[in-house]
């Protein structure tokens, strides 16, 4: 059963009905490293690889004339959400997102897939030369929300990986994620989509706020994190205290776990963060008035940062999507519409 969606906010009603990250979008030094590892390693559905470039496309990422690059898009049993898109833009001038430094820092640090047992594929990811940050560990979700098995390892691009084993006590939030998604699809190899991504922001109160009236997810669990358990999973510092609030739409896949250090400092790696850039560089949501959510993001604080454009992706997916700064960390994130078909 799906946990009841929290009541819309006085004065604000919602423009769209619980979305879900639609897409994490990766800038790739090496699109053929990013397809073995998600389609060859996780089992993920590829597209076939696509060349992107034209002047929309230069305008959506803010490129100079004649820029191009390659993409494809991941998936797990054709599933709308929870895709990845890895683009390798044709630039010599790529920075990178994440200096490989264990643990978070403001921005998108992180994808969350989920696995029936964590062991074995910790294993054969160990054996392929994956590094993983601490063995699985277990930890209590503040409130009962449940004790998953989790473990996290850099992936491509300095991307950090994160498998979750759901576990948790009967009428627990994490417990009924688990009978949402037991009977839902995963890849050839076990794997989810991805079922979860880390938000680090500065104000978690504000990126929620954004969430909750732009794009209609709402709090499944908002909790306090200070176990030494989930600090040593994280690579956080030991006694560190991080509020997180798991926001999530109408599917159980493509939440967005927003979170604010209390007592301690992150590197910003958000608000700087444009093309061509390698690593996790946006999230993509859809939206269902792509120009009254532009106009509710404005009053969340969340400005566009350039007219809509119409975007042909790989898999024959045409979307019309703008850019903006999302609140809370000035990290670039993505509202696409459904562009009509020719």
């Amino acid at each position: 059963m799906r946990p009841p969606r929290a009541p819309d906010p006085a004065g604000a009603p919602l423009l769209n009905h619980g979305s879900s990250i639609g897409i994490a979008i990766l800038g790739t030094a090496s699109l053929e490293r990013c397809l073995d590892f998600y389609a060859g390693q996780l089992g993920m559905d590829a597209s076939a690889v696509a060349a992107l470039g034209g002047a929309a496309f230069e305008r959506h990422w803010g490129l100079p004339a004649g820029s191009t690059a390659r993409a494809a898009l991941l998936s797990v049993g054709g599933s709308s959400v929870g895709r990845v898109l890895a683009i390798e833009f044709d630039s010599p001038h790529a920075r990178r997102v994440s200096d490989g430094t264990r643990g978070p820092f403001i921005g998108y640090w992180n994808l969350n897939f989920y696995v029936d047992e964590i062991e074995a594929p910790c294993r054969a990811l160990a054996a392929q030369g994956y590094t993983f940050w601490s063995k699985p560990v277990r930890h209590a979700v503040a409130g009962g929300g449940g004790a998953p098995v989790e473990a996290i390892f850099l992936g491509p691009d300095q991307v950090a990986i994160n498998l979750v084993e759901l576990d948790g006590a009967p009428g627990s939030p994490i417990e009924a994620i688990w009978r949402e998604t037991r009977e839902l699809p995963r890849s050839r190899l076990g794997f989810s989509q991805v079922a979860t991504s880390a938000h680090a922001t500065r104000d978690v109160a504000a990126a929620a706020r954004f969430h909750r009236e732009v794009l209609g997810m709402w709090p499944a669990v908002d909790a306090v994190l200070d176990s030494p358990a989930a600090n040593e999973l994280t690579g956080r510092p030991r006694e560190a205290r991080t509020r997180v609030i798991w926001m999530r739409g109408d599917h159980p896949y493509g939440k967005v776990a927003l979170s604010e250090p209390l007592n301690y400092t992150l590197v910003d790696r958000a608000s700087d963060v444009v093309a061509p850039a390698i690593g996790y560089l946006a999230q993509s949501f859809p939206v269902a008035d792509l120009e009254l959510a532009m106009d509710r993001a404005a009053q969340c604080g969340a400005p566009v940062l350039g007219e809509p454009e119409d975007l042909e992706l790989p898999g024959g997916l045409r979307l019309r999507a703008c850019l903006l700064r999302a609140p809370g960390s000035g990290a670039l994130l993505q509202l696409t519409q459904e562009a009509d078909r020719p």
